[in-house]
């Protein structure tokens, strides 16, 4: 899920328009291109899940080409941005539109995408939505949730060109051929609101300009430094107190280096690998993890109580995603509750499961009835809503 270099240009052939709202306090729209009704049905479940997640009053709305990509990644990202706007937190700096238009309470870019996203369609790809991924097939869902997160803010608009690293240079000659449906802004040098949290190892902000030139053969170093950090305030609280360690290999893969989490600190099956640069066949998460959240919080994102991190980072908590929930839900707990024993109850007190679980818990809920359900451990209960219709 990146910026990335593709060897053939985009052929339209269909349109299908998708628009979706649910629990949430957001309403996403997604426009299918050349997709099939697997695909559009995978795009309402993602748009449901992320619904779910944020708060914004002005529709978020998305282009899905479903084109071949000649092989050379799963998935792309080109996102839409402004700046100084309204509402914007911090001067000089791009914002998503998403999150522009979230913050500003207005639609600023009106007749234009938020993001076109770019998904391979000659991957083996597996469509369903309950996350039982085969070990040959790549998971749809889990690279869809992947890629709108970079449209929400997962960019830091880096390159290396020339031996110099620098923020807000890209240009549409650098994405060639890839064709957008929105006008490429002029960077201007000006760095992503994602890029003012990055810091090296010594606690170095490489957005300061007074110790990293942009562009500089200084920020190429730091780019392939391979210790790189997301030093925002509320992704350390979800990131056990820690700074959230980058993807910044010795090689430098642009569209990818500095715009994900790192892979080892976050492997396959960690709650957090969703935003990740890469994932396996066979391999799926189908919700971004408290440290994404986390990190679009500290972008400026509002998430929905019910999901905020905000409201369940006390000691010795779970945390359930997404809530309300659809086909399935993922139960998160800290070590002091690892390995404890929950028990899920109806609204009417029948017990429908008991179990030990540690760290995570993955369940279905395609047989369950609408409704609310009550989640009990150690003494203390959290519900979750389970609905089948997102609309």
């Amino acid at each position: 899920g990146n910026y990335g270099y593709m060897k053939k240009r985009i052929v339209i052939y269909s349109l299908l328009l998708i628009s979706f709202s649910s629990f949430g306090q957001s309403t996403i729209q997604i426009d299918v291109v050349n997709g099939t009704q697997q695909v559009e049905d995978a795009a309402a479940y993602c748009s449901n899940i992320w619904s779910a997640y944020l708060n914004s009053s002005v529709p978020i709305k998305i282009t899905l080409y479903y084109v071949n990509l000649s092989g050379s990644t799963l998935g792309i990202t080109i996102p839409n941005g402004r700046y100084n706007f309204p509402g914007a937190l911090i001067d000089s700096v791009w914002y998503p539109t998403t999150l522009a238009n979230a913050l500003s309470g207005t639609e600023l870019n009106p007749n234009e995408d938020d993001m076109n996203v770019f998904i391979d369609n000659t991957v083996a790809w597996y469509f369903g939505l309950d996350g039982n991924t085969p070990y040959n097939k790549y998971d749809f869902v889990s690279v869809l949730m992947h890629e709108i997160a970079h449209g929400l803010g997962f960019m830091a608009l880096s390159k290396i060109e020339n031996g110099e690293g620098s923020f807000g240079y890209i240009t549409p000659t650098d994405l060639a051929p890839l064709v957008f449906s929105f006008p490429f802004p002029d960077l201007a040098g000006r760095y992503a609101v994602y890029s003012t949290f990055i810091e090296n190892q010594a606690g170095e902000l490489l957005s300061d300009s007074h110790t990293f030139h942009n562009p500089s053969t200084e920020l190429a170093a730091q780019f392939t430094s391979n210790q790189l950090y997301f030093n925002g305030s509320l992704a350390k609280l979800a990131n056990n107190n820690q700074r959230v360690r980058l993807f910044a290999p010795a090689n430098f893969e642009f569209g990818s280096s500095l715009h994900h989490l790192n892979e080892s600190t976050y492997p396959p099956n960690n709650p957090n690998t969703m935003m990740t640069p890469y994932i396996s066949a066979g391999e799926s998460q189908h919700h971004p993890g408290p440290v994404a959240i986390a990190i679009l919080q500290d972008l400026g994102w509002s998430v929905n109580a019910d999901v905020s991190l905000e409201n369940e980072m006390g000691v010795h908590s779970i945390k359930i995603f997404p809530n309300p929930a659809v086909s399935s839900i993922h139960i998160y707990a800290d070590q002091y509750l690892a390995n404890e024993t929950i028990e899920i109850f109806n609204m009417q007190g029948q017990r429908l499961l008991s179990q030990a679980f540690s760290e995570q818990l993955y369940l279905s809920l395609a047989d369950w009835a609408d409704g609310v359900y009550l989640i009990y451990y150690k003494g203390r209960s959290q519900k979750f809503i389970k609905v089948s219709n997102p609309n």
